[in-house]
């Protein structure tokens, strides 16, 4: 029992002394890496230089094209044309879309102007085909009315048919007396020769009722005249009203073809203006490639 004493007293030194080296060999191990890596570092030479303002060039003994990086070739969409104005600087940064430059195109420039002065005509002369048109409107109209009015209210030839018509009356009335005269002449006259034949009446009665039936036989025959008069004046003046109507006729076809004729001029005229500024459009355009 006390051996085995002895033998635990025995390790448990051996155990403390090898910790105590253990100890020991770690705090020398700190120690010496404190030591190397906190040490001051020890100045390296340095070769120190004048700066002075000079040109730095380098040859180069090659053939060849000398280019630099990331360039690029800018074409113009016109086959030919002068540059007018130049829209960067060298050096400077552009961006997509950016303008560059502007060419000068004198040829599409001059046709650009006589197509606006084409175009200016052509508003004219459209400006004008609508006034045309305005004015064939309004005599039509006015061709109408009068037509209207001379159907409706009546003019002087119809006041002078219908007084025309009342003196062909009168007249055939008159000749109607005429015959009613000539009857009762005639009828005298026989009676008076029956009664002369038998002596009762002398020859001077006779003549006298002959030359009345002859009277009455002028006057009929100036009545029948003074009829066919009338009816010549009457027939004039019926003729004059138709040929009043038809004249009027005329005009309001007149002014329909004329109303007619101007529209067409005024649609032709309008799609002149809408080609030419079509073709103004294409011009300029075609201009815009320039840029």
């Amino acid at each position: 029992m006390e051996q085995l004493s002895k033998h635990k007293f025995k390790q448990g030194v051996q155990w403390l002394g090898w910790s105590g080296v253990l100890a020991t060999v770690s705090a020398g191990c700190i120690l010496a890496y404190s030591v190397v890596f906190n040490r001051p570092v020890d100045p390296i030479p340095v070769p120190v230089a004048i700066v002075e303002l000079d040109k730095i060039e380098e040859s180069v003994n090659e053939s060849g094209t000398l280019e630099l990086g990331n360039q690029q070739v800018l074409k113009s969409p016109l086959e030919a044309g002068t540059v007018e104005q130049v829209l960067v600087r060298l050096g400077d940064t552009v961006n997509v879309g950016q303008q560059l430059i502007v060419l000068r195109n004198p040829e599409r420039e001059t046709s650009l102007a006589k197509k606006q002065l084409e175009i200016n005509g052509s508003q004219v002369a459209l400006a004008s085909s609508r006034q045309a048109v305005l004015v064939a409107r309004g005599q039509l109209e006015s061709a109408r009315q009068e037509l209207e009015d001379f159907l409706t209210l009546g003019n002087t030839t119809k006041l002078d048919i219908q007084q025309q018509e009342l003196t062909l009356a009168n007249d055939r009335a008159k000749v109607l007396e005429a015959e009613e005269n000539l009857a009762a002449a005639e009828q005298q006259l026989q009676e008076s020769e029956n009664l002369f034949d038998r002596g009762f009446i002398a020859g001077n009665e006779v003549r006298r009722l002959q030359e009345a039936v002859r009277s009455a036989n002028s006057s009929l025959r100036e009545a029948g005249l003074t009829v066919d008069t009338s009816i010549l004046e009457l027939q004039r003046l019926q003729l004059r009203l138709q040929l009043e109507e038809e004249e009027l006729r005329k005009v309001i076809s007149t002014a329909e073809s004329n109303l007619a004729t101007a529209q067409l001029q005024l649609s032709n005229e309008n799609r002149q203006l809408q080609r030419l500024q079509l073709e103004y459009q294409e011009i300029e355009r075609r201009l815009e490639n320039s840029i």
